[in-house]
C-alpha cells in the first residue's frame, strides 16, 4: 500500500470513517470488527470523533494525510511505502503517527520510509542514504527503543556527517 500526502487521495464525496472502510472492505467482510479498528487507529493518530463523519474538503492538510494514513494501514498490508508521512504535520501529531509506525512495524509489517527529517529517521531500524537516485550510505539501527536513546542519535548523526548532510 502506498501513501501520499496529497488531499486528492481521499474519495472527497465520503466521509473520514466511509474513506477508510472502503479501503478496508476490499480485504475483510468483517464490518464491525473493521470499524472498531478504524475507529481505535484514527484516535490514536488523534482524529477525533467529531471530524470522522466530515468530508475531506472540510480537513487541515494535516488532519486529511493522518486520514490517509490510518487508511493505507488499515488492512495490515506486508509493506508499507511512506513519503515523507510526517511533512503536514506538528510535533505533536508527527509522534503519535510515527508510534503507530512504529507498534504495527513490531507486529511484522515493513515500512519503507521517505523523509529529510532527523527526528523521523531516527525511528528507522535501517537508514539508507540516496543522492540521485543511489544509495550511498547504510547504516543498521536496531528497533527503536524511545527517544532518550542518545547513542541512536549519535549514530546518526555522525553517518548523516560522513554522507555529507
Amino acid at each position: 500500500m502506498a501513501l501520499s500526502s496529497s488531499k486528492s487521495n481521499l474519495l472527497d464525496n465520503m466521509s473520514v470513517l466511509d474513506n477508510i472502510l472502503a479501503s478496508g472492505l476490499l480485504v475483510t467482510k468483517n464490518k464491525q470488527e473493521l470499524v472498531n479498528k478504524a475507529k481505535e487507529l484514527l484516535l490514536q493518530v488523534e482524529i477525533k470523533e467529531n471530524a470522522w463523519s466530515k468530508f475531506p474538503t472540510q480537513l487541515s492538510g494535516g488532519e486529511a494525510q493522518r486520514v490517509g494514513i490510518v487508511r493505507a494501514i488499515i488492512n495490515n498490508p506486508k509493506v508499507l511505502f511512506a513519503d515523507e508521512p510526517t511533512g503536514a504535520l506538528n510535533s505533536s501529531s508527527s509522534e503519535n503517527v510515527l508510534d503507530v509506525f512504529t507498534h504495527v512495524n513490531r507486529s511484522g509489517q515493513s515500512i519503507v520510509l521517505v523523509t529529510h527529517d532527523l527526528k523521523t529517521a531516527l525511528r528507522g531500524n535501517r537508514i539508507l542514504y540516496l543522492k540521485d537516485g543511489v544509495i550511498y550510505g547504510d547504516l543498521q539501527l536496531g528497533d527503536y527503543r524511545g527517544k532518550e536513546d542518545f547513542e541512536r542519535h549519535a549514530k546518526l548523526k555522525h553517518f548523516l556527517a560522513e554522507m555529507g548532510w
